[in-house]
Order: structure tokens, then C-alpha cells, then sequence
């Protein structure tokens, strides 16, 4: 196997992947996920986790880059809701009533992400703004925006329909209870013809090609992040009778370190589904852009299983948890 030019083969594919992506129009996206919901947002806005104002709650906030009018403000409360929906929207009403507000309406949307929403004019700036609320079982959700009448910028029909679009890409993961083994935002995918099983985000793709003359299973992204693919592959071939060790060491060692300006930042050994694997993270340049990547090589019988995934480097703190849990759910079908 010509195992040095299947990294750069396989960095060649992240970037032709993500130069697709942005010729179907979707460079000027960015997309944030964690355990409770993903959102998409132009590329010139910003997301920015918010220090917590109550001990429980999550924070978050997307607004245009430099500009704070127009804020999205997202909280999150983990835990079962203490109270029904109808009870919540009612004690929402009554609160923003005794404030002075103008309730304009409050109601179950027809369609959409959320339970309910609360629309009314701001006493004060006479702004109208907009509570909507997300009611799953194991968390509750809200989020806050709002129409700014002092702002310029917001009276253009093209900043407010960049707001919307941005509140119609929400999407809302079921959180399983502690102790099952699906874990919160993602769904099992079977390959059957591969043999294998794997916990994939429920808003990535999924596709199949042969890469190097192997057999590959590509999960990603729907969208960039910062101008990078986003993504696993996951590589089945045919090996000679070897340990892991020693294919890490004559193959996959010296092929990575081939990579330009690449930095291992650690080897683990562990194992995945009761086999021994060999887990490693780097970073190198692909193309002038720095990227970082998780690689885990892993043997039975012969048979050599790849899972590799990556982003750009300032991405990484966003999907390194779906990338180890895409790793750990790894299992061989019987």
C-alpha cells in the first residue's frame, strides 16, 4: 500500500470537498454545534459564548461583527423543565406585562423549530422584540431578539432577512438520558456493505467513494468553517499480518511527518470496540491554511480500519467532541 500518498491523497480530498461547498454558494456560512442545537450564520457575524448570568443557564450570542444591534441571545437550561410550557409562556407573559410592555402576541407558531413565541414593543426603546421558546426532555431552550427602530442598519429588508434565516437554521437535538448509549445530537449510521457502525452529528452527510483504491465513507459538515471541510472519513483495506504498533511506526509515522509544518500534538494507545488502536492529533498546512487532525488506525484480521478526522485549526474547539465521540462509537458489525 502506498500508505504516505494516501495522507496527502486524503488532505487533497478535504480541500477539493470543501472548494464543492464553496461553489454551491455555501463560503459566506458558518456553522456552530454542540450537544443541545447547531445554527448557521454569515461569515461576516459572530457567535460568542456568554459567561453565565445564572449558575445553571448557557449562554450564546451571535450579532454582525462589530455592531451589537440586532443580537440573537440563546440560552440553554439544562435539566428537566421545572414547569409546563403553557405555564412558562404564561408567567413570561405576565412578567413582561408588569414591566409596562405591549404584548403584541403570544402563540404556538404554525410550523418551525419552536414551541412558542411571545412578540412585544418594548416600552422603553419601543423596539419590538421576540421571546421563542424550545421545550425538550432533558433541557429547555429560549431565544431572544429583537427589531432595533434606533438602528439604521436594521430598517434594510436584507439585514433582517439574514436575522431570520439565521433563526430558521436552528436545529434542536433530543438529548437521550443518561445511561443509554445514543449520544445527544447524533444518529447511528449502519454500512452494511463495510461491516461497520458509527454515532454520526444528525446534521452531517454521508457518502461513499473509493479513495486510493479503499473503500471510504465520508461523514461532513454540511457547510465550511472557516473556509475548511469539516469532517471523517473512514478507510477499510486489506493489511498484511502486522500489529497496530508496528503499522503506526513504518507507515502512518513517517507518512504524517511528510505533511507540511506538521506538529504532533499526541499518540494515545486505546482501545475501540475491544481492539487495540492507536489515536494521534496534528496539526499541518494544507493550501496556506493550518488545520488540525485526529487519525486512529486500528487492525483485526487483517483487515486495516482508518478513521481521520478534520478542520481548520481555529475550528477545532468547536467539533473536537464530535470527533471523539464519532471515534469511540466505532464498532464492527458481527
Amino acid at each position: 500500500m502506498k500508505t504516505r500518498n494516501r495522507y496527502i491523497v486524503t488532505a487533497l480530498v478535504f480541500s477539493m470537498l470543501a472548494f464543492i461547498l464553496l461553489a454551491s454558494g455555501c463560503n459566506s456560512l458558518e456553522t456552530y454545534s454542540n450537544s443541545y442545537f447547531s445554527v448557521q450564520y454569515p461569515s461576516n457575524w459572530e457567535l460568542q459564548e456568554i459567561s453565565s448570568w445564572e449558575s445553571d443557564a448557557l449562554y450564546w450570542g451571535i450579532s454582525p461583527k462589530n455592531d451589537f444591534h440586532g443580537w440573537i441571545f440563546i440560552s440553554v437550561n439544562p435539566g428537566e423543565p421545572p414547569v409546563s410550557l403553557e405555564t412558562a409562556c404564561d408567567t413570561l407573559v405576565s412578567t413582561l406585562e408588569n414591566e409596562g410592555h405591549i404584548i403584541i402576541d403570544s402563540s404556538k407558531p404554525p410550523a418551525g423549530q419552536w414551541d412558542w413565541v411571545v412578540t412585544y414593543e418594548n416600552v422603553s426603546s419601543g423596539d419590538t422584540n421576540y421571546w421563542a421558546l424550545k421545550y425538550e426532555t432533558y433541557y429547555w431552550a429560549s431565544v431572544f431578539w429583537y427589531d432595533a427602530v434606533t438602528s439604521e442598519a436594521w430598517q434594510k429588508p436584507e439585514r433582517r432577512n439574514i436575522r431570520n434565516q439565521i433563526l430558521d437554521s436552528f436545529e434542536f437535538y433530543y438529548l437521550y438520558p443518561s445511561g443509554t448509549t445514543s449520544p445527544a445530537g447524533f444518529e447511528t449510521y449502519t454500512d452494511s456493505t463495510n461491516g461497520f457502525s458509527i454515532s454520526v452529528p444528525v446534521s452531517w452527510e454521508a457518502d461513499s467513494i473509493e479513495l486510493s483504491g479503499n473503500s471510504t465513507t465520508i461523514f461532513n459538515l454540511p457547510s465550511l468553517c472557516a473556509g475548511q471541510f469539516v469532517g471523517v472519513f473512514v478507510l477499510k483495506s486489506d493489511i498484511s499480518d502486522m500489529s497496530v504498533e508496528t503499522y503506526y511506526s513504518e507507515e502512518v509515522k513517517p507518512s504524517i511527518e511528510d505533511l507540511d509544518d506538521f506538529h504532533l500534538i499526541s499518540k494515545e494507545n486505546l482501545t475501540i470496540d475491544g481492539i487495540p488502536a492507536i489515536k494521534v492529533i496534528f496539526t499541518h498546512v494544507e493550501y496556506e491554511d493550518m488545520v488540525q487532525t485526529m487519525n486512529c488506525i486500528l487492525i483485526k484480521q487483517q483487515t486495516l480500519w482508518e478513521i481521520m478526522g478534520g478542520c481548520a485549526l481555529t475550528c477545532w474547539n468547536t467539533y473536537e467532541g464530535s470527533f471523539n465521540t464519532m471515534f469511540s462509537s466505532f464498532r464492527l458489525l458481527d
